[in-house]
């Protein structure tokens, strides 16, 4: 309601899910808006319309790690009549100044809502209100589930991290194409003739980009290859013990023919 600028516009917005009767609504709205009701009140709700689950969808978003800060919260979405006052002394304005100093000196012991800062600094919760969390949530529920939101924020750090590696190998990838395509159009030029290559394992999945001599004299199940970039080095080499990512850059290896798959074969990139 702290949004509305009269009081007949609040009387309009009234919150159906809550009550059923208009005219208990007004009676409610009137009785908040007495002298004597409103006069007591000192930190108001900034959440607006969206409440204040969309403020922590909003940090938990924007954090690094996926962990919410409830002292944080709880500072930007409670405000005081005197918020813009920096002088102010007034208990509320000075518990939010705490708040906020005490996350700054130690923002990583703010994961036990028994023991933060607002617990420190407002005490602690009463039965069925978590303070900067939202009401019709009890504290035992919070602390039944962190075992299981934990899982979850580590899972989906995971996933975040997954596809930025699969963004920086694509712009690898691209990078080296465009390279070893180059070096494929001036290879007449080169001393010893060579073709660029796709390097794929068993399954056909690309472990590696090379190139092979294409005038060295055949043989008949596999090709000399030379290293030059490596995107899996857990497979396993052809012919001996090891790994590919045991293979220096620049030395040469045998590989199966059929697993070798120069870059103008376009299914070489399926």
């Amino acid at each position: 309601m702290d949004k509305s600028d009269t009081i007949a516009e609040k009387k309009r917005k009234m919150t159906e899910q809550l009550i059923a009767k208009r005219e208990n609504w007004e009676e409610f709205v009137d009785f908040c808006n007495t002298d004597e009701d409103r006069e007591p009140v000192e930190l108001l709700h900034n959440c607006g319309r969206t409440g204040i689950y969309c403020k922590i969808y909003n940090r938990d978003k924007d954090s690094p790690t996926g962990e919410i800060n409830r002292p944080l919260i709880y500072a930007e979405t409670h405000l005081t009549k005197t918020s813009n006052d920096p002088e102010s002394t007034s208990a509320p304005d000075v518990k939010i100044r705490k708040i906020l100093e005490l996350v700054a000196a130690d923002p990583d012991a703010q994961k036990d809502i028994n023991n933060d800062v607002v617990a420190h600094v407002c005490g602690r919760d009463k039965k069925g209100y978590v303070r900067g969390i939202g009401g019709g949530l009890r504290k035992t529920q919070m602390l039944a589930s962190a075992p299981s939101r934990e899982i979850l924020r580590n899972v989906e750090q995971e996933n975040k991290s997954m596809r930025s590696d699969i963004e920086l190998l694509k712009s690898q990838f691209g990078t080296l194409v465009e390279r070893c395509a180059s070096s494929s159009s001036s290879s007449n030029r080169s001393i010893v003739p060579a073709s660029s290559c796709f390097i794929k394992n068993f399954r056909g999945k690309t472990i590696a980009v090379g190139s092979y001599n294409t005038i060295a004299p055949p043989m008949e199940h596999t090709y000399i290859v030379i290293v030059e970039e490596m995107f899996d080095k857990d497979a396993e080499l052809y012919d001996e013990e090891g790994k590919i990512g045991d293979v220096m850059i620049g030395q040469v290896i045998n590989w199966p023919k059929p697993s070798v798959k120069p870059f103008g074969i376009l299914n070489a990139l399926r």
